[in-house]
């Protein structure tokens, strides 16, 4: 429950002398207990204070860069007779002697680390010789105005004319359209001033010629004086394409955790989901409104999916707000509408959505089969040794590791690096062992964001369960000084046992800066790659599609032949960080 500061005023019955200055810390509910006295003679006829703060502030989803938190006080008093007193940077309780009784008016300015004005309280009381009074003085952040910086970008080429719709909500009153200037590039900006303060709820919406390709609904707190900013990555859109991919950076603590239960990461056209929202018991009441692609669908506990969403994705967005909007907090779910063969029936057969905090197990490995306490590619000159205490799993992903790390083989070999790598394979080299998962045809898929750097080298792979190097399939391979690039490949085996090479490069979007969805559907006579949803490449030699079942890889490789090593730039730690990976079969 949020609690407000309060200035306790208290006045002595007793006269007394102070006769130093002293400031003595108590321990007290997780905090400080301060004592400030003024060196002064107290008479019986004048009246002192006692003044007394606690605060709690809570933080929102989408806030200015400004510290929130109390740190000092700044207290002055105006009196009968032009008595004053002035108090700056206190802690209280403060006490203030010698004054006049009669009608004072006491002002209290919060103050934060930076010493900026955040909260301001004001009272009046009477003080009475010989008699012992109280006042509450209630500080509240400062009412004013506050400035918005909202910039969207999104791949140029897949829209025509494209229109940047938002606005911001607030609990009550009208909303406030927001007006962006777009530029042909692909990036639309908003800077706007005299925003009242307080709590909204932000919608932003691309359309493309008037219809909606997709939105992200956000909660934003505006500040006296402070800018709050937000940056949505709208690469993949509809139709047919992609999801959203908001990246917000708080600055406070304590929003509203918000969390959805039920949801699907796909269904086919014709299907249907229903996804249940909940907050913490000790939030208390709140007000819950959902949003499909931007687009206000209903408010309460829960939501049901249209059965009419055409093939595409969808991102639910579901905000929550306490009944006087001093809290809100905000969630969201991606999933996939398939539009598959209607003569053909798709089954998830594996998947991995990375909850918990450790690996499963019993689906992954973290070696190539030849493990002995650790492992590297030695085919194509690799730096890393790859270690189990790379992998880390926590927030729904796992991160890939790769770091500067001296460490010795067990060969004798000194590596530089270390890295993670995760896979489907056998964990040991007994060859009588089966692999984790295997599968022989089927649509795998990877979520995912990339690292950026010189010699660092990403990769979504698939390989026999004969353990020899070909056919092998790249569903993606991306080298981190080419963020914006994708390498799709085949290695396969001639009829002559000789060895054959086809690829794609494809070159668009950022895979930095958000997330991104590649996959590769590999069937009798075909295998096609996507990216974003998007088809990128097929291979339509049949004679030399891989036949035999096949299990998944995805690794942090550092340096090799190909993407040379890391250089100074080269940001240690870096993460290839993967949201999922999903693996679908057809049943005939």
């Amino acid at each position: 429950m949020n609690q407000k500061p309060v200035f306790q005023i208290f006045k002595k019955k007793k006269a007394d002398r102070i006769i130093s200055l002293k400031i003595l810390p108590f321990a007290l509910l997780g905090g400080f207990l301060f004592i400030l006295a003024s060196c002064a003679t107290i008479n019986k006829n004048k009246a002192h204070l006692v003044l007394n703060v606690s605060s709690y502030y809570g933080a929102k989803t989408l806030l200015p860069d400004i510290d929130m938190a109390p740190a000092g006080y700044d207290i002055s008093g105006t009196g009968p007779n032009g008595d004053t007193f002035n108090l700056t940077s206190a802690l209280p309780p403060v006490i203030a002697s010698n004054l006049e009784p009669g009608d004072w008016t006491i002002t209290v300015n919060c103050k934060n680390t930076t010493g900026t004005i955040i909260a301001m309280g004001v009272q009046t009381t009477t003080l009475f010789p010989g008699q012992s009074q109280s006042v509450d003085i209630t500080v509240t952040p400062v009412e004013g105005y506050g400035s918005l910086d909202i910039t969207l970008f999104w791949t140029a080429s897949e829209t025509i004319n494209p229109f940047i719709k938002a606005e911001v909500v607030p609990e009550t009153g009208s909303s406030i359209p927001l007006t962006f200037n777009i530029d042909p590039q692909g990036i639309a900006a908003y800077t706007g001033s005299n925003i009242p303060t307080g709590y909204y709820t932000l919608v932003v919406q691309l359309l493309d010629n008037g219809a909606l390709t997709m939105g992200a609904v956000e909660v934003v707190r505006v500040v006296d004086g402070q800018t709050t900013s937000g940056t949505f990555e709208f690469y993949d859109i509809n139709p047919p394409r992609g999801s959203i991919q908001v990246n917000i950076t708080p600055v406070m603590n304590d929003p509203i955790a918000v969390a959805m239960s039920g949801q699907k990461p796909e269904f086919v056209v014709g299907g249907t989901m229903t996804v249940d929202v909940s907050v913490p018991p000790e939030t208390g009441n709140v007000v819950y409104v959902w949003y499909l692609n931007g687009i206000s669908v209903a408010a309460g506990t829960s939501y049901t999916t249209p059965t009419d969403l055409i093939a595409g994705v969808y991102r639910i967005d579901v905000t929550s707000f306490t009944p006087d909007g001093s809290r809100a907090g905000s969630t969201t779910y991606t999933f996939r509408v398939l539009d598959l063969d209607q003569d053909s029936n798709w089954n998830l057969v594996f998947e991995d959505e990375f909850n918990g905090t450790s690996l499963d197990t019993n689906k992954w490995t973290t070696c190539y089969w030849w493990d002995r306490d650790g492992c590297t590619n030695l085919g194509n000159n690799e730096l890393e040794w790859y270690q189990p205490d790379d992998v880390l799993v926590s927030g729904g992903t796992v991160k890939l590791r790769a770091q500067r790390r001296e460490i010795t083989a067990w060969d004798g070999t000194t590596y530089d690096y270390t890295s993670g790598m995760i896979t489907t394979g056998r964990e040991s080299s007994d060859k009588t062992l089966p692999a984790k998962f295997l599968f022989q045809y089927g649509y795998a898929e990877i979520r995912a964001r990339i690292p950026m750097g010189k010699g660092l080298w990403p990769a979504f792979w698939l390989l026999p369960a004969t353990h020899i190097s070909r056919p092998e399939i790249d569903v993606m391979e991306i080298l981190g000084d080419e963020p914006n690039t994708v390498h799709m490949n085949f290695h396969y085996l001639n009829a002559d046992e000789s060895r054959g090479d086809s690829g794609k490069v494809w070159t668009g979007t950022d895979f930095f800066t958000g997330w991104h969805t590649i996959a590769v559907d590999w069937q009798p006579d075909y295998i096609i790659w996507y990216v974003d949803g998007i088809e990128r490449w097929r291979f339509m030699d049949a004679a030399r599609v891989p036949s035999e079942p096949l299990y998944l890889i995805a690794n942090l490789a550092v340096g090799g032949d190909w993407p040379g090593s890391p250089d100074a730039s080269t940001p240690f730690p870096s993460y290839f960080e993967i949201d999922y990976i999903r693996v679908w079969t057809r049943e005939n």
